[in-house]
């Protein structure tokens, strides 16, 4: 599987490139990159590592569920909805949530802040996925979805970093 992530200078986006789902956007930068001297999206780190800040908790939801978006071809504004909306929308934001705690390593509860929900409803859209992961289809699928995830995470970083440096 190969995956790049680009910068569109034009456009001020982030596009993603996958053999298996093609080019896309991945949202505009300014929602992915924190702007200089800021820090950015935080993957994780060792112990003692920095609380993540509300910023880039934001910009982490942000970066995955524009990839959900444009990967299961549903308007980003009805993943944001309050509403439930239809089985397709609700099965996306459930993988959105999934992604975003397992992939980028937030909380429950910071997630939930992000998605306007419950920490519990969280919790049980990971259970969820998590199980529909018996599937080798679905497990390829957010295998893909993963590793998109984390080569963008990885792009924002670095373009913060420039920023911070002084290469922007």
């Amino acid at each position: 599987m190969r995956i790049s992530i680009e910068r569109d200078e034009e456009n001020e986006t982030i596009l993603g490139h996958s053999e298996d789902l093609g080019t896309y956007g991945l949202g505009a930068l300014s929602s992915v990159v924190a702007p200089a001297g800021r820090r950015t999206i935080c993957t994780g780190g060792p112990p003692g590592c920095a609380r993540r800040g509300k910023h880039d908790t934001r910009r982490a939801c942000n970066l995955v569920l524009s990839i959900v978006a444009g990967h299961y071809r549903i308007p980003l504004d009805s993943l944001r909805s309050a509403r439930r909306g239809a089985a397709e929308v609700s099965r996306a934001r459930q993988i959105a949530m999934y992604l975003v705690h397992t992939t980028l390593s937030v909380s429950y509860q910071d997630a939930a802040a992000e998605f306007a929900r419950d920490r519990t409803t969280i919790a049980h859209a990971c259970g969820t996925i998590e199980d529909a992961r018996d599937s080798r289809e679905f497990d390829a699928e957010l295998a893909v979805l993963e590793a998109i995830i984390a080569a963008a995470a990885d792009f924002a970083m670095s373009l913060s970093r420039g920023a911070i440096d002084g290469e922007r």
